[in-house]
């Protein structure tokens, strides 16, 4: 074996160390990492939603440009249009919802004790099973029971906290009108400050972006609204308790690729069994139904071949997504995603024409 031979394993086996210690250590970091990731993403969320909703709005305005009616008008017609919308909505359901989850808090015993009596109930007609699985899960549902109640409250507080819930709402409106009005001078003004050598990269990455998220954001936010409607009418419809949160919850996880439907159908089902079996076996096919609708009919028309990324990446990075952020990761894992796997492929793209 040459010298050169073994100064190359050397190399390898040096990068594979450094790999594992970094592994390791990242591991080690990972609480402290989600608290910085925490903390960050509190600090810019009400940037993050202006001017999510302002890049959103902003191809409508500037249809209207096009046709000749002025930014300022235009700005100011979509900008009432949506908050006075959207705050109607917003007025019409907050309250129901927010009644909704504080009456689930406050008859989560009693739903447990529903259930307790049906594990009972099942315990009976498996007594065939060895000891040891029925105390396993005795230990598995306690430990659902207790997750979810922490979740609930969790929840309840996020939504009851006044000082929060004011700074979003003083501040999102501010931010996106003037995301909007001032679109064209801070695209100016960044143009201006940044050196020309790196104009090219950085208009195809906003290309790029723009191509993959645009679509993907304004796809994704009519399907969700399509799922959490239709769920919320029929289970109102059917009887099943607390129809509205079920449907926003719905709507929302189903952005989650893959694992979203069956998130939002677990405490749908729970909800059910408390009214009958039969209930649930309605509530499971009515969330078919509207997936089926969804997958075959809806998304292919709406958002067409946005992801064209392997599933493999896809729950990767949904993984990874929840273990840093919890469901709000799994939430943004896809987009950011197909952002760079789209700003990948156009930087390929290019190389391979130069």
């Amino acid at each position: 074996m040459n010298k050169q031979t073994i100064l190359k394993y050397i190399y390898w086996l040096l990068c594979g160390l450094l790999g594992f210690v970094f592994l390791y250590m990242f591991v080690l970091l990972l609480p402290y990492v989600k608290s910085v990731v925490s903390f960050i993403i509190f600090l810019l969320l009400p940037f993050i939603v202006s001017a999510l909703i302002a890049y959103i709005l902003n191809p409508i305005v500037q249809k209207a440009t096009d046709l000749n009616v002025h930014r300022g008008l235009a700005v100011i017609i979509v900008y009432l249009v949506f908050f006075v919308g959207g705050g109607c909505i917003l007025y019409k359901l907050y309250p129901l919802m927010l009644k909704q989850m504080i009456e689930l808090s406050e008859q989560l015993p009693q739903l447990f004790s529903l259930y307790e009596e049906w594990i009972y109930n099942m315990y009976v007609q498996t007594t065939f099973l060895p000891e040891a699985v029925h105390d396993q899960m005795d230990a598995v549902f306690k430990r659902l029971e207790t997750f979810g109640e922490k979740k609930l409250e969790h929840w309840i507080g996020n939504i009851t906290n006044i000082v929060d819930i004011f700074v979003m709402i003083a501040m999102v409106p501010i931010l996106v009108f003037y995301f909007l009005k001032d679109f064209n001078m801070m695209k100016t003004f960044s143009k201006k400050h940044i050196p020309q050598r790196f104009h090219k990269n950085i208009h195809m990455t906003i290309e790029a972006v723009d191509e993959s998220l645009g679509s993907y954001l304004r796809g994704q936010m009519l399907v969700s609204l399509f799922v959490g409607f239709c769920s919320w009418i029929l289970f109102r419809l059917i009887g099943v308790p607390y129809a509205l949160f079920l449907g926003i919850l719905l709507g929302v996880t189903n952005i989650i690729p893959y694992f979203g439907p069956f998130i939002g159908l677990v405490p749908a089902m729970m909800l059910a069994v408390t009214v009958s079996n039969r209930m649930v076996l309605y509530v499971v096919l009515i969330v078919l139904i509207i997936q089926f609708i969804e997958g075959n009919i809806l998304s292919p028309f709406i958002m067409g071949k946005t992801v064209q990324i392997h599933p493999i990446a896809i729950l990767f990075a949904l993984l990874l997504g929840g273990e840093l952020a919890g469901i709000l990761g799994m939430l943004v894992a896809v987009p950011i995603l197909t952002m760079l796997n789209n700003i990948y492929l156009k930087f390929t793209s290019m190389q391979h024409n130069d």
